[in-house]
């Protein structure tokens, strides 16, 4: 994954679900803060922003990805450049 010219890597295993967003859409989960998906909250960051940089914006007429990460009872949505 990746977030401005950093490249990242997170183990498969945590992947519970890739999302594809419109930008709409994106941002109606910025604004309640979380992914909710089958009665389960994950908690929305953009990898930038979570390691310290900023978030990148994306072309209004593009889709953003997001990763629906869990890791035993924690869980996390990362909304990455890539």
């Amino acid at each position: 994954m990746r977030a401005g010219e950093q490249v990242y890597a997170v183990s498969s295993a945590m992947v519970h679900q890739v999302v594809r967003v419109k930008p709409p859409e994106l941002a109606a989960l910025y604004a309640r803060g979380a992914v909710e998906t089958r009665g389960e909250r994950y908690p929305l960051c953009h990898l930038g922003q979570l390691l310290g940089g900023a978030a990148t914006a994306e072309p209004a007429e593009s889709y953003s990805t997001v990763l629906l990460l869990r890791s035993g009872n924690h869980r996390a949505a990362l909304h990455i450049d890539e």
